[in-house]
């Protein structure tokens, strides 16, 4: 059904006034169907929407645009799926404190200034390699505009401390920089992983560009690669930044030697003016899966061409649009329709048809949620979370 059929079944109901003589109707098509999703979750409304790559060990992602508040049904591998790969929805606040301490695969539909992500941790999957433990400042050395090295143990964000470091006034670039770690070997990780750090920036309007090497040396045989923006995508912030590295879009220089990375040289571009309390926590690799989220959608219209699910419909170019639901379901659309615009021409039947239409979308309604319960997960506390054998970080 689409909107056109829609319309034709309100001109029968609307006692001969034509349906391009009520005023704003596409309006009240659009109300109407806020108002059925905000009462039910039609079925017809799911979708299944690929999301990025999940790691172990980060938390924020890209949600769906059109995901109906926090309506979603599965959140899964794409392939490979384990009978532990189950997702429970948590509050904000249990969500942030069991966060890398839990054995449970949690997710939280987060507001922030408008815009809405998803908060997902993955304990079950493959855990991050270590490349650089920033734990002592033995073999860190300074360039350029870098200076004062020094360890943090107390606000640092994983691991046993955080490298920091000043960026000195007049430069414009600040490296740090050491070539005498343990070596690890990254074998089945090239071109595959996603390099992560933290790094704490106290004036983020005054950085331009950070730039990681990471390889068997930093003077020749490295892979590098240059970020403006957090793990997210976002604009670096003051404080601290999860920044990400995926090996397939880094430079390689040289030949690095894939069983000894031992080097790690952090690059800091900024406008010149000092700074104080610079640092960089914690380069891990991390294999990312591809997960899909199984979800209700908050868009009622459907292009027939394009199968573009879309929120609203404007005038009689729309007409052709699908509408998501089915025969047991087109009822509640129509009769709630049916209602607004009873109410909005003010005839003389209106108070009946108000009751009438009223009567029908309530009936259907409960009809339909017998029927058809909702399958979006709700949110629960735990009376207890399962630890973690230990602490990647």
């Amino acid at each position: 059904m689409n909107v056109t059929t829609l319309l034709t079944d309100l001109s029968s109901v609307i006692h001969g006034t034509k349906t391009t003589k009520v005023p704003n109707i596409y309006g009240h098509i659009n109300r109407a169907a806020r108002q059925v999703l905000l009462d039910v979750d039609p079925k017809e409304t799911q979708r299944i929407a690929q999301l990025a790559q999940v790691f172990n060990n980060v938390f924020d992602y890209a949600a769906p645009s059109d995901l109906k508040g926090d309506r979603f049904v599965d959140l899964r591998p794409q392939a490979g799926r384990n009978p532990w790969d189950i997702f429970q929805q948590d509050y904000a606040q249990t969500f942030d404190a069991n966060k890398l301490l839990s054995a449970s695969n949690a997710v939280y539909t987060q507001w922030n200034t408008g815009v809405k992500t998803l908060r997902i941790e993955a304990p079950t999957i493959t855990a991050p390699v270590t490349l650089c433990d920033t734990s002592t400042i033995t073999g860190w050395t300074a360039t350029a505009g870098a200076q004062n090295i020094t360890l943090d143990t107390l606000y640092n964000v994983a691991g046993g401390g955080a490298i920091q470091f000043d960026l000195a006034a007049g430069s414009g670039t600040g490296s740090i920089q050491i070539s005498t770690l343990t070596p690890v070997d990254v074998t089945g990780l090239v071109n595959i992983n996603t390099q992560f750090a933290w790094v704490y920036i106290p004036l983020a309007s005054a950085i331009t560009s950070l730039d990681v090497q990471w390889g068997s040396d930093v003077t020749a045989n490295y892979y590098h690669l240059t970020v403006t923006t957090t793990q997210q995508g976002t604009a670096l912030q003051n404080g601290w930044n999860l920044i990400a590295l995926p090996w397939s879009s880094a430079t390689k220089v040289g030949s690095p030697t894939i069983t000894k990375y031992n080097s790690v040289k952090l690059t800091v571009t900024y406008n010149s003016t000092l700074q104080t309390g610079f640092k960089f926590c914690n380069l891990t690799s991390n294999r990312g899966y591809i997960f899909e989220m199984q979800y209700y959608s908050k868009y009622l219209f459907r292009d027939p061409s394009t199968n573009a699910f879309q929120e609203t419909v404007v005038d009689a170019t729309d007409n052709n649009k699908l509408i998501n639901l089915d025969t047991e379901s087109y009822n509640m659309l129509f009769n709630k329709t049916a209602y607004f615009i009873a109410q909005a021409l003010q005839g003389a039947d209106s108070e009946y048809d108000c009751k009438l239409f009223d009567s029908e979308y309530e009936s259907a309604l409960r009809r339909y949620r017998a029927l058809n319960p909702s399958e979006a997960k709700t949110k629960a506390e735990s009376y207890y979370t399962m630890p973690r054998q230990s602490r990647p970080f």
